[in-house]
C-alpha cells in the first residue's frame, strides 16, 4: 500500500438514519453478496435495505477514497455491541479493512457475535489456536449468554479439521431464519458495553 492510498482510506461509524442511508445500497449490495455463497444473510434485519437501516444500531464502513469497500453491521443487544454482519466489495482494500476490524474486535473486546464459516475462518489465519481461543465462548456456555437454543457440534456448513479440530468445543448449531446454521460465538456482551 502506497503513502498515498493509506491516506484515502478511513472507517466512519454510522449510527444516525441519515448516516446509514447514505452508504446504504452499497453496503446492502456487499453484504448481499458476501452472503450469496451460503444462501444469503439469515435473520432479522435484512429483509430489505430499510430493514437494515431501521433494525441495526451501527454500520462501521471502511472507505477507500471516499468509497465504501468494507462494512461491519452491529445491533444494540441490552446496550452491547453485537456484530451480525461484515461484507467486503472482494478487493484487497475491503479485505484488508476487513481483517484489521475483526483484529480490533477480537483483541479489545469491543464486541460480541457468532462467527460463521468463512469469518471464522479468517479469524483461524490471524490468530493460532492457543490465542485464539481464550477469546471465544465454549459451545456450553452459549445459550445462556445469547438466550437462544442451540445444538452442541458442527454442522455440514462449518469446515473443520475432524476428531482432533482445536475448536471442536466451540462449534454449535442454532436456527437462523428457519434453517440450522453452524458458528462459533466470541467476546463478551458485559465488556462489549457500548460508551456514550
Amino acid at each position: 500500500m502506497k503513502a498515498t492510498e493509506f491516506l484515502t482510506e478511513r472507517f466512519f461509524n454510522a449510527i444516525n438514519t441519515n448516516d446509514k442511508t447514505k452508504y446504504a445500497q452499497v453496503i446492502w449490495d456487499m453484504i448481499q453478496r458476501s452472503y450469496a455463497e451460503i444462501g444469503g444473510i439469515h435473520g432479522s434485519g435484512f429483509n430489505n435495505i430499510e430493514d437494515m437501516i431501521n433494525s441495526n444500531y451501527m454500520f462501521k464502513v471502511g472507505l477507500s477514497a471516499g468509497t465504501p469497500v468494507m462494512a461491519t453491521i452491529y445491533k444494540n443487544k441490552d446496550g452491547s455491541r453485537k456484530k451480525v454482519a461484515m461484507g467486503t466489495d472482494g478487493s484487497e482494500e475491503g479485505l484488508a479493512m476487513a481483517k484489521q476490524t475483526l483484529k480490533a474486535e477480537l483483541s479489545t473486546g469491543r464486541a460480541y457475535g457468532e462467527f460463521s464459516g468463512a469469518v471464522f475462518g479468517a479469524a483461524k489465519k490471524l490468530y493460532p489456536p492457543d490465542v485464539l481461543k481464550p477469546m471465544l465462548v465454549p459451545a456450553a456456555n452459549v445459550a445462556a449468554m445469547i438466550g437462544k437454543r442451540i445444538e452442541p457440534g458442527a454442522g455440514s456448513d462449518m469446515r473443520t479439521t475432524g476428531a482432533n479440530d482445536p475448536y471442536e468445543a466451540y462449534y454449535y448449531q442454532r436456527i437462523i431464519g428457519g434453517e440450522m446454521h453452524t458458528k462459533v460465538a466470541y467476546g463478551d456482551p458485559v465488556a462489549a458495553r457500548f460508551y456514550t
